[in-house]
């Protein structure tokens, strides 16, 4: 099962922490990008990501969504499609994999996108993050990319996933300070994902 392969992937590089030089290369050291088993993904601000002592102190059910996707679709999580909203409305969304009309999705949940970005993140690389100390020798001199970092990366065309980053995908959010997750089912499996910039307004709780 992939928890059992994540602790003997961690297990294995014991005698070389990793500290905070994760990114995508986390994400390979743990073996996330292989198997067949479902994979747990978060729906998440990737300005909270790349800030490791807001993040571990973070009530994750409150400041992301999280949702079990099947092995195919992980590769179509990099290639969002942004559509804006319909007439005059703010907004946007991002599609992934399968797309459907919006009364087919099914909610999972909401969070905060105040940086004005959304972003998908392998769960495990999320708990990797927060465990780690950002005050160790390691993580001081492989420290994670800064938001500045981040946006001067997004202010091009940029393709995902990116090694210097850890993100499945990452884009802009148009005038929203919350997104919302959806799913896309069939035959009992997630084959689309949805983020969109329409909420209830309901889940807005993280710090800047």
């Amino acid at each position: 099962m992939l928890q059992l392969a994540v602790r003997q992937a961690l297990k294995s590089r014991s005698s070389a922490p990793l500290g905070l030089r994760t990114a995508w290369s986390l994400t390979e050291a743990l073996g996330l990008n292989k198997g067949k088993e479902p994979v747990d993904v978060y729906a998440i601000d990737p300005k909270l990501v790349l800030n490791p002592e807001k993040l571990k102190a973070a009530d994750l059910d409150k400041v992301a969504a999280r949702v079990t996707v099947c092995r195919e679709l992980l590769p179509k999580l990099s290639r969002g499609e942004s559509e804006l909203a319909e007439m005059d409305e703010p907004g946007n969304a991002w599609y992934f994999g399968e797309r459907a009309e919006i009364f087919d999705y099914k909610l999972v949940g909401e969070f905060s996108t105040k940086s004005g970005f959304a972003a998908l993140v392998h769960a495990d690389v999320v708990e990797r993050l927060r465990q780690a100390d950002p005050g160790s020798p390691e993580a001081k001199r492989h420290p994670l990319p800064s938001w500045p970092d981040f946006t001067d990366l997004l202010s091009d065309s940029v393709d995902w996933p990116h090694r210097r980053m850890p993100f499945i995908f990452a884009g802009r959010m148009v005038e929203s300070h919350l997104a919302a997750l959806y799913t896309l089912e069939r035959d009992g499996k997630t084959v689309g994902l949805l983020i969109s910039s329409e909420t209830s307004g309901g889940n807005d709780d993280d710090d800047d």
